[in-house]
Formats: structure tokens, sequence, C-alpha cells
């Protein structure tokens, strides 16, 4: 047996992100699971989870020392239940491998959640980050861009280069800048970055615009890491990887009147 004590709010917290892709019901009943992994050098404790395309994982750390580094899965939507349910500010959490179950330790008694072997999880995206082909932005701008993304964006699966966001960053001009259309209505917008060391763009997928403006709310800045087939977004404690969509996005600054 495992055991550690935790804030049921910070877990809460740190849960609530960190099963963000979790749904409810799924064919691959190892998607509506998230892992918890504890880390005994760092004394933290890391909630991730997975629609299988993209992978978001959430860290916290503990004030207890861990004397050994585990990890497991357990279903999302019931542990938030039961840590929803407790109204005691720090519980004990017990893991037990041999009888695969998590156990919620509180003064009126326990409750137990039956757990999986990480191992059958969906492996995360491989990150093959392209050398200086990262962008620092405001969590603000990026919420309000996401924002108006999901509603200029294409819903077309025929043209897929269409369902997102698309970013431009010019490092000659120090700009970013940002277009979503349908192939009717068009939204472009354009902000000064500091520091952009490179020319490159990339596009921000409809899924991904959904999600990002509600994991993104205590952050001020984002790092958007571009790789060759992956986009991933860091905050100080927080990783959200999601696939790259192929294809060229069409030549918009045409038809902006100048």
């Amino acid at each position: 047996m495992y055991s550690f004590r935790v804030n049921r709010s910070s877990f809460l917290d740190v849960l609530g992100v960190g099963s963000s892709l979790s749904p409810l019901k799924s064919v691959l009943p190892i998607l509506e699971y998230v892992c918890i992994s504890l880390d005994s050098v760092n004394s933290s404790m890391v909630v991730s989870s997975s629609d299988g395309e993209s992978f978001i994982r959430r860290r916290m750390l503990l004030d207890g020392v861990i004397d050994t580094s585990f990890f497991f899965c357990v279903i999302a939507h019931s542990l938030l239940r039961a840590l929803s349910s407790l109204r005691d500010d720090e519980i004990e959490c017990v893991y037990d491998a041999n009888d695969n179950s998590f156990i919620l330790r509180h003064s009126k008694g326990e409750i137990v959640c039956p757990t999986l072997n990480s191992d059958e999880m969906p492996s995360v995206p491989s990150r093959d980050v392209l050398s200086g082909m990262s962008v620092s932005l405001p969590c603000s701008l990026l919420r309000d861009w996401c924002g108006v993304g999901m509603a200029f964006a294409s819903n077309d699966t025929l043209r897929p280069i269409l369902n997102g966001l698309f970013i431009e960053c010019d490092s000659e001009r120090g700009m970013v800048s940002c277009c979503a259309s349908d192939g009717h209505r068009l939204f472009h917008d354009s902000v000064h970055v500091d520091n952009l060391d490179n020319t490159f763009s990339f596009l921000i997928p409809r899924s991904a615009l959904s999600l990002l403006p509600s994991i993104l709310g205590k952050y001020e800045h984002c790092v958007v890491e571009v790789s060759r087939n992956a986009l991933t977004f860091k905050c100080p404690d927080l990783r959200y990887i999601v696939r790259s969509v192929d294809g060229t996005y069409p030549p918009y600054r045409n038809i902006i009147p100048t």
C-alpha cells in the first residue's frame, strides 16, 4: 500500500483540469480514467488524461514526504464525485496495488474507487520540438482569440485546415497574427510580441479552442511549442499537448483590405 495526504480543495482543482479530456462514456473505457502519478523526488502529484488525440496533465506539490514513486488510473468522474461529497479539508489517500483500489479516508469513513494499470493509457504524442519554434502569449489574449475562433472557424470535416485558429509568428516584424474563417466570414487580429526568434505558423484545432479558455484561467502567460506533429501549451504546472492538423492554410491576406 502507498499513502499520502492532500488538501481536498487543491486535489479537486487539479483533478478538474487534469480530467478535462475524460468523457463520461467512451468506446474505449480507458479514456474515462485519469492517470495519477506520485513523484517522491519532487513530492508532487500529477493528474493526466487523454482523449486519444490530445493529452493534458496538471501538477501540484504535496506538503508531506512521499517514500516511493507510483502511479495508477482511476475513473475520472467517479473520483470527482467522491471528492466533491467530502467536507474534510485534509484527506488521506491510499493506493492498494494488490486490491486494485484507491481509497479516500476521511473523518466519517472511507470511499473506495477501483483502479487500472496505467500502462493501458494512450501514449503522449511524440514531440520533436523544432528549434526556436515557440512563442509566449498572454493567456488573456489566447482566451479572447479562442472565443472568437470558435465563432468564425469552420465545422466542415472535408476542409479540416479551416476547423481552427491559424497563428502566424513573424520575427522580422515582431508580430503575432491570428485568423479564423469558415470560407464566408473572416476574423483577423495582430499583436506585437518581443523575443520572436523565428518566423513560423501553426493551427490550433477546434477541440483545443473549446478547452483552452477554461484551463488557462489562472495563468498570466502560456508558451506554445511547435513540433512536427503536435502543439504543446505550457504553463508553470500545466501541459496540454494536441496533435497538429496537416495542410496549408489558405492565403487569407489576399482578401484583407490594405
